[in-house]
């Protein structure tokens, strides 16, 4: 019977890993110890949609990377770098020119623009940049401590990664009474999942979701130990994970609801 290779968990590891540090499949599938026709007869013949998901989850966890290197540039000043991120994000280019005071318009008009008038721009995005940060670390020392029953050392708190899962009121209650459940269903992919969403900020009826009322989840673990459950898509202005409630349980520090108050 002629042999027929079925990836092992280290075998994921190594893609997702290689995809991460942004090698291409040749050199993946090279690292793994298979051939790229190989790594595709699996993807193709739908036995193992799991080979498609680490190379994914390594491509976005490599973008996250350098992206949240590129953003502390910007955020320590580095102009070239601010103006790298405002070419490839904000749509400005050395062909567009501004034609109304206002430094944070994106115009569509083409013309010239000169290096003065983009880093007067750069300025005002740094400056608005640094307004947001303040804003919500304000709003964190506000926010205070997410269990005020809960023993221990209240600096954990300050440390916690806090997610958001938007729901019905009725079921909010619920939710803090006796913990989360999972959902299914396909959610736009042609499997199963369940698990829970969680969002990195509160979401509304403008991103898709029903229900107004908001918690926020404190994690006592930090952000890496739910990595694997990041749903990365491509253009949406937030990240959302779905994670399953038995995993869930174990790194909560803590649920309030914190919208409508």
């Amino acid at each position: 019977m002629p042999y027929r290779w079925e990836p092992t968990a280290n075998d994921l590891l190594k893609i997702e890993e290689g995809s991460r540090h942004g090698l291409n499949i040749d050199q993946i599938c090279a690292c793994v110890g298979i051939s790229r026709q190989t790594y595709y007869d699996r993807i193709n013949d739908g036995s193992h949609p799991e080979l498609s998901e680490a190379y994914r989850r390594g491509k976005a966890r490599g973008t996250e990377a350098v992206a949240g290197k590129l953003m502390e540039l910007c955020m320590a000043g580095n102009f070239k770098a601010i103006q790298f991120y405002l070419r490839c994000q904000a749509g400005w280019s050395d062909r567009q020119r501004i034609s109304i005071p206002d430094p944070m318009q994106v115009f569509d008009e083409a013309g010239t623009i000169t290096e003065e008038q983009l880093e007067g721009m750069a300025r005002a995005y740094l400056a608005s940049r640094r307004s947001a940060m303040a804003i919500e670390a304000e709003a964190k020392k506000l926010a205070g401590p997410m269990d005020s029953g809960r023993s221990g050392n209240s600096s954990a708190f300050l440390k916690a990664v806090l997610l958001y899962h938007t729901t019905t009121e009725q079921a909010a209650r619920a939710i803090l009474s006796g913990g989360f459940k999972d959902a299914t269903g396909n959610f736009l992919t042609d499997r199963e999942f369940a698990g829970v969403w969680l969002s990195d900020r509160p979401l509304d009826e403008n991103d898709g979701t029903k229900g107004g009322t908001v918690l926020q989840v404190s994690l006592s673990a930090p952000e890496s130990a739910i990595a694997e459950f990041e749903w990365s898509e491509e253009g949406k202005p937030y990240r959302e994970w779905l994670i399953p409630a038995v995993r869930l349980k174990p790194l909560i520090a803590g649920v309030r609801i914190v919208s409508p108050k």
